[in-house]
């Protein structure tokens, strides 16, 4: 791990972007939401408070 540097979990709408930018993958934030509750994974603002 990095000592010093704070990283916090990608949010939807980033998760969106970079799919975009990335992969060339087209999808809405809500989709990429429904995907993660899908997969059972918590928002972002979950996971960086369950630190």
């Amino acid at each position: 791990l990095n000592k010093g540097i704070i990283t916090y979990p990608y949010s939807d709408g980033k998760i969106k972007n970079k799919l975009k930018n990335e992969y060339k993958i087209a999808l809405a934030r809500r989709t990429v939401r429904e995907y993660r509750k899908e997969i059972e994974i918590d928002s972002s603002f979950q996971r960086r408070i369950k630190k």
